[in-house]
């Protein structure tokens, strides 16, 4: 038998979670099978150009905005370890997030789901998925696709001015905890803030009922507290 290496770091899984009550109900969770090799983050603004007179090299560009970060990434599935499973239910969750919430529908002010990609320690900036294209490249001879290709496509929804932290009214995450046998909201509370008392800051964010009840493997986000709220 060979020893744990307690120095060994645990294989972190990427994710993208929908965040809860954005689809209309609780929060969601896409786990990726493989994590992604590389992801592509970009940022850019607006700048206007006025030719002037006199300036041969143009107008001085004058800044008139900045636009949200987008984030890029292949997320490959595979379903080849199971006797009859495929990847559509995966590739599915992916489509519909592209599309509006039933709530926001019904208030005519239609809108997508926010979504935060996480791994391990990172997570991203709040997001809505603008596109997915999915290549399928192996089937079951009854057609069923058991591998895909996603290409994603998330761009940053910016948080509107003044808000605050979600112990005061507005999520704003920092991570997520992937929970197994023993933990509780008071444990995690305990662990991320130093303050057993702030479960309710966690239990808010994901739209718990009842603390008492979380289930192992259930992927909670971590918002940050607000630092009245951390104040001995």
């Amino acid at each position: 038998m060979v020893a744990a290496n307690p120095g060994q770091q645990k294989l972190e899984k990427a994710y993208i979670s929908v965040m809860p009550g954005s689809g209309g109900g609780p929060s969601s969770t896409i786990h990726f099978k493989f994590n992604p090799n590389d992801y592509h983050i970009t940022k850019s603004s607006e700048w206007r150009s006025v030719p002037q007179r006199g300036l041969r090299e143009g107008g001085i560009p004058q800044f008139t905005g900045t636009r949200g970060r987008t984030l890029e990434m292949e997320i490959f599935f595979d379903a080849t370890d199971t006797d009859n499973g495929s990847v559509m239910s995966e590739v599915e969750a992916l489509f519909a997030c592209c599309e509006p919430t039933k709530d926001s529908v019904q208030r005519n002010q239609p809108c997508p789901p926010k979504v935060l990609f996480g791994w391990g320690s990172m997570t991203s900036f709040t997001s809505y998925i603008e596109s997915v294209s999915a290549k399928f490249t192996l089937f079951r001879q009854s057609g069923d696709p058991v591998r895909a290709t996603c290409f994603v496509r998330l761009v940053e929804i910016p948080d509107p001015p003044g808000s605050q932290n979600p112990s005061s009214g507005t999520l704003e995450v920092h991570r997520s905890h992937t929970t197994v046998v023993g933990d509780s909201l008071a444990g995690i509370a305990h662990h991320e803030y130093g303050d057993p008392t702030l479960w309710r800051v966690i239990a808010e964010a994901n739209a718990i009922d009842d603390p008492m009840r979380v289930r192992a493997g259930t992927a909670l986000l971590i918002p940050i507290a607000d630092a009245s709220s951390l104040e001995p």
